[in-house]
């Protein structure tokens, strides 16, 4: 004989309530997919030095659910690339240390019909766990070479001595994607500016 506690059951139900919920209600649900190096399981990441503060980002590729006409918040200094967004849109979401250290790592993607999604907890977890120092580091800051082949482009200024080479595509409309190279920015076949979003490339040393 199988024991349950009232808080399986519990989950049983809520379960069963969702397959059970009309698709019309299901399409209400906001759902948010993130930028991974895998693919799969593991976050991707990267530094900004944009500003004063050294922040660190992620990156939302998009955006479904709800009504399809959405307003990104933020929690304590973080911040995002683009405070409005469509249906298939995406935005970085930009934090501090401070933040990290204060537990404040949060956003809210709320539509017009009342729905809302907020920053995925296993996501916050891995945020949680990540350290800032590397943002520092003059090999992270100045680097050799960099190659965004097939991916989201982050929204940031990136630095080598030697080339950039990019088939990506950039992907904030609201913020400047910049590229500088001591040798040169080869951009090949796939890269792409959509239409709105801000990109910048020149011939700039550095020394790593």
């Amino acid at each position: 004989m199988h024991k349950y506690s009232k808080i399986t059951i519990s989950i049983w139900i809520i379960l069963g309530l969702i397959a059970l919920m009309p698709n019309n209600l299901k399409a209400q649900i906001i759902s948010a997919d993130y930028q991974s190096f895998d693919g799969q399981n593991v976050l991707l990441f990267g530094c900004d030095y944009q500003e004063p503060v050294n922040r660190m980002y992620i990156n939302i590729l998009n955006v479904s659910g709800g009504s399809g006409n959405y307003t990104v918040t933020t929690a304590g200094d973080c911040s995002v690339s683009s405070s409005t967004i469509t249906a298939g849109e995406g935005f970085t979401f930009y934090f501090t240390e401070p933040d990290q250290i204060a537990g404040i790592i949060d956003f809210t993607i709320s539509d017009s019909a009342g729905n809302t999604y907020n920053l995925d907890p296993l996501i916050k977890t891995q945020i949680e766990l990540l350290q800032f120092f590397i943002c520092n580091s003059p090999n992270y800051t100045c680097r050799n070479n960099v190659e965004h082949i097939d991916l989201t482009v982050p929204v940031t200024e990136f630095n080598t001595s030697n080339y950039i080479k990019s088939s990506g595509t950039i992907l904030s409309p609201s913020v400047n994607t910049s590229y500088l190279s001591g040798n040169y920015v080869e951009l090949q076949a796939g890269f792409e500016v959509p239409q709105k979003a801000g990109f910048f490339a020149d011939i700039q040393n550095c020394n790593p």
